[in-house]
């Protein structure tokens, strides 16, 4: 697989299936080919993504859901085709005395195109997923993945879907591709009408008039004018204001049996030049812009199954400390240091964040004697990080502190470090670090790796300047201080001035 797109997007399918598994497909075989020195994290993770046990298996499935999509549009150029012969056709043939209002047939044959034309330029400065919407595209690519999941619909089947509609609605790939699959069908259509018209035009006599109740016929003289122009400077012939105004259809009056040449030229430059070329030019456009969203393609190495990686894939990293070394800058870098911490306030809430943690189904937040919460929820990605700073920053009434959960089977990465050390530094509010074993029963850690996994964590909690005495680690069956008088519980809420006495910092 050379194409740098489907290696991401292999990447991402590895990924999507990790997700919905709720653990690492463990290849020590792989993982040590994807460990080479030299190599950046996102090539590691393409390396082990290319190498991982079925891996054919997974390119072929990416193989055959790119194969059904093309076979999906195939069938939609064809069907459009039809439709525009059957529509010219229809719009053409349907007097016996071949008399046809020029401008209904225009309206036919260009109006609903190009007012999906309009809406799409005029959508196509919004993100993406607006603009895939607002798209044959994305009705092609419902189809699509519904078909495709009912010839198999195993788990790797949804991981490969699931990573490719992420994949190309995020890296911009899916704006173009959709918008590329619109121009087509219209393109298509089009074809299909203009070459319908110059059978039917070639091989029978029309008379074109128009016709009006409520309108001046200088109106149509003008919108007639306007319409010609660009045909007229092609070649193409179009009728001159005095044949406009002999083509008006009154009972009992003759027309001019030599303006349909006007007429038609007119009705074969306007499918031309409104239809037919814009979609043209703009098909090569997004054709043109895909092939660049998909070159600038990364993976977003931020997300919770590659940040587990890393560990894995940087093998000489220090055992104090699981991260890759190019994260390791920021760590050795911070000024701050856990004796500088903030004091506890006295009064008001103490606010609670889970960070990338699933809640437990009861007792929470903690009942701690003496400490009223403000429970933040859970958050997962970096928007929601900056959210809840900008959130306590702008609080009237400051939280006298800040608690954040988290997940003790989870590696600590980078992001968690800064989003710690952000969220004490930029709220001011003293900061302290729950670590909750919430996967400890469905985790196949073992007691030397759960141990690792403590101490990785207070490494962290003590470059991002939070003291070890503000780190707790909570079992769920500890969560009632009256219970176990001595538990982590019982300790948070001392460090939290639950006892109404005064917190040494």
């Amino acid at each position: 697989m050379d194409d740098p797109f489907h290696r991401r997007l292999l990447a991402e399918a590895v990924r999507q299936e990790e997700k919905r598994r709720g653990q690492l497909i463990r290849d020590q075989a792989c993982e040590a080919l994807a460990s080479r020195p030299g190599l950046e994290f996102e090539e590691r993770l393409l390396v082990r993504a290319e190498n991982l046990d079925q891996s054919r298996d997974r390119q072929v499935a990416l193989k055959r859901l790119s194969t059904f999509l093309k076979l999906v549009l195939a069938a939609g150029v064809i069907l459009a085709f039809i439709l525009g012969v059957v529509t010219a056709r229809s719009t053409l043939g349907v007097t016996a005395d071949k008399l046809v209002n020029f401008f209904l047939v225009l309206l036919s044959l260009l109006g609903i195109q190009s007012l999906a034309l309009l809406l799409w330029l005029l959508i196509l400065p919004l993100k993406t997923d607006a603009l895939a919407n607002f798209s044959f595209g994305r009705a092609i690519w419902a189809m699509a993945a519904r078909g495709f999941s009912r010839f198999d619909d195993g788990p790797r089947t949804q991981a490969v879907l699931a990573a490719s509609g992420e994949v190309q609605l995020r890296s911009g790939v899916a704006k173009w591709r959709f918008g590329l699959a619109s121009h087509a069908l219209w393109l298509a259509f089009g074809l299909g009408a203009l070459l319908a018209c110059l059978f039917l035009l070639s091989a029978r006599h029309y008379q074109f008039v128009w016709e009006t109740t409520i309108l001046s016929p200088a109106s149509f003289e003008a919108l007639t004018r306007y319409l010609a122009v660009v045909p007229g400077l092609i070649g193409f012939p179009v009728p001159d204001s005095d044949l406009v105004a002999a083509s008006q259809w009154v009972p009992g009056v003759a027309l001019d049996p030599g303006a349909g040449t006007a007429w038609s030229g007119l009705l074969v430059g306007s499918l031309i030049c409104y239809g037919l070329l814009p979609r043209a030019l703009l098909l090569g456009l997004c054709w043109s812009l895909e092939k660049r969203a998909r070159r600038s393609f990364r993976l977003d190495e931020s997300q919770p199954e590659y940040q587990r990686l890393r560990p894995l894939l940087y093998p000489h990293a220090t055992s104090a400390d699981t991260r890759a070394p190019e994260a390791e800058s920021w760590l050795l870098s911070a000024q701050a240091s856990p004796s500088q911490a903030p004091a506890v306030g006295r009064q008001g809430l103490t606010a609670l964040l889970a960070l990338e943690l699933n809640l437990p189904p009861r007792g929470w937040p903690p009942p701690l004697p003496g400490v009223d919460w403000l429970d933040l929820g859970a958050i997962e990605t970096r928007a929601d990080q900056t959210k809840i700073i900008g959130f306590l920053q702008q609080m009237t009434e400051k939280p006298r502190a800040i608690v954040v959960a988290v997940d003790l089977a989870a590696t600590p990465d980078r992001g968690t470090a800064h989003f710690i050390h952000d969220l004490q530094e930029q709220t001011g509010l003293p900061t302290l670090l729950l670590l909750l074993p919430a996967q400890r029963r469905e985790s196949r850690l073992s007691p030397t790796e759960w141990q690792q996994r403590r101490d990785d964590w207070h490494h962290l909690a003590h470059q991002a300047s939070v003291p070890d005495s503000r780190v707790f680690e909570l079992d769920p069956d500890e969560l009632d201080p009256a219970t176990a008088p001595d538990g982590a519980a019982a300790r948070l809420g001392l460090a939290l001035g639950a006892d109404r006495t005064p917190v040494t910092p």
